[in-house]
């Protein structure tokens, strides 16, 4: 059985270990590739230097759609077993060998991996230091208990059979939960999830990420919320395709999604004028204090 491992980028990743890390497994080169697909039209000489890396652009304009760089991935994979990966983590050695193993035994088996995360440095580096794995074994610390896009491991033909990564346009940019959606649609499938207790993901910090071990604090935003919205119905109808995937031929448009717009938008509009109406107010007392004094 063939493993065929998917990252992707849009032109940010700084360092390039993780192809270090793949090129270095216990297994035989032979028993699987490294793809790197790229969602806009460049990527960095040093990754073009890496050997035994296929780079795959699919020249897209912005916003990155990273549901796109996975699909076409899985699309452009020769191997039976798929291993979707951050680009940024470090893996030891035995990575590879352990899935492998663990997929061999149960042909239903989805699996996930929990990523430790690096703290951000008092003094951010002006320059991003060579990896250390020991140092990063040492420091590194479990703040997300269910990162669905740290790493996920499953045969191809389920992917195939749930049509990919969700594609609908509300996935777009840089704030992404289409992992725990796809977690979602495999989960309704009835397939076993797992996550592995054995071997772990490590997340060296870089200047792109936020907060003290990396987290972004774009979690209120309005694409989050319809997200998870997508998320929540899906959860209840016990839904398994997308409304956007891989094979065009099943996309459909959600059925709630204008009235749902339409009611969000208006609740939105009102919230924005009841600011406004609490800040004038506001400016107003104060300026009546200021005029006391």
């Amino acid at each position: 059985m063939k493993i065929s491992v998917i990252m992707y980028d849009g032109g940010y990743r700084e360092r390039f270990h993780i192809i270090d890390c793949l090129n270095n497994q216990t297994i035989d080169k032979d028993m699987y590739e490294i793809l790197w697909v790229e969602h806009f039209d460049k990527v960095k000489p040093e990754l073009e230097r890496k050997e035994n890396v296929k780079i795959i652009k699919l020249n897209r304009k912005p916003p990155l759609f990273i549901s796109y760089c996975w699909n076409e991935g899985i699309k452009r994979s020769t191997g039976d077993l798929l291993v979707l990966i951050d680009g940024d983590v470090y893996i030891d050695n035995y990575f590879l060998e352990a899935v492998f193993e663990d997929h061999v035994k149960n042909e239903e088996l989805v699996m996930y991996f929990y990523r430790l995360e690096e703290p951000k440095p008092l003094v951010p580096p002006r320059k991003l230091k060579p990896i250390d794995p020991e140092y990063l074994k040492e420091v590194c610390r479990l703040t997300n208990p269910v990162n669905y896009g740290g790493c996920l491991t499953v045969r191809k033909k389920w992917l195939f059979e749930v049509n990919g990564y969700e594609q609908f346009e509300c996935f777009a940019g840089d704030v992404y939960a289409g992992g725990k959606e796809l977690y979602t649609r495999f989960k309704n499938l009835g397939l076993h999830v797992k996550w592995n207790p054995r071997v772990m993901l490590y997340h060296p910090w870089h200047p792109v990420s936020y907060g003290l071990y990396g987290h972004s604090f774009e979690k209120g935003s309005f694409n989050f919320k319809l997200q998870h919205e997508v998320i929540r119905r899906r959860e209840l109808s016990l839904e398994t395709m997308p409304y956007k995937g891989i094979d065009p031929k099943y996309d459909r448009e959600p059925e709630w999604w204008d009235d749902w717009m339409r009611e969000h938008r208006a609740t939105g509009e009102k919230k924005v004028v009841k600011r406004k109406a609490l800040t004038a107010k506001a400016r107003g007392l104060f300026s009546r204090i200021l005029g006391r004094a």
